[in-house]
């Protein structure tokens, strides 16, 4: 809206109806998934799964300080403790109930050579709700995923 002012056209402040109800609804949004994040952090199946990741990535690298230093990748995860990792606790994903010292993780020994996509670290440890199992991959070139599939019967 242009209001006449000294004979100089000047425009209105403020935004138009259509703008203020488009910030309203984005605000709206913002808040809505501020909400989820917030509700997901405070799960401890969340934050198993962020602790487990960072674990696995923590495995991943030690094994590629293990191959800079060896020129070999290790046979197991055992060959990592003490020397590559910062603590052995690493060796454990939060949601392994099975009260055995072994590692939780499986360890896919990389050949010389391999595609960086190679899937070197795997956790099978997490169950989601529904009946869905979830599997955490960490690949040779550092980066991770997760698989979800029906739990079988």
């Amino acid at each position: 809206m242009i209001e006449q002012k000294n004979g100089i056209g000047v425009q209105g402040s403020g935004c138009s109806k259509p703008l203020k109800g488009c910030a309203i609804v984005v605000a709206a949004v913002c808040f809505a998934l501020l909400g989820l994040l917030v509700y997901l952090s405070q799960r401890s199946d969340f934050q198993s799964i962020l602790v487990c990741r960072q674990n696995m990535t923590e495995v991943g690298q030690a094994v590629i300080r293990y191959y800079e230093v060896n020129s070999q990748y290790p046979n197991s995860l055992d060959d990592l403790k003490e020397e590559y990792l910062k603590t052995t606790a690493m060796l454990k994903c939060p949601e392994d109930k099975s009260g055995s010292s072994d590692t939780s993780y499986v360890y896919h020994k990389p050949s010389a050579g391999a595609d960086k996509i190679f899937i070197m670290l795997e956790c099978k440890n997490h169950v989601l709700e529904k009946g869905r199992s979830m599997t955490l991959i960490v690949t040779l070139d550092g980066t991770w995923s997760i698989n979800y599939s029906a739990k079988s019967k």
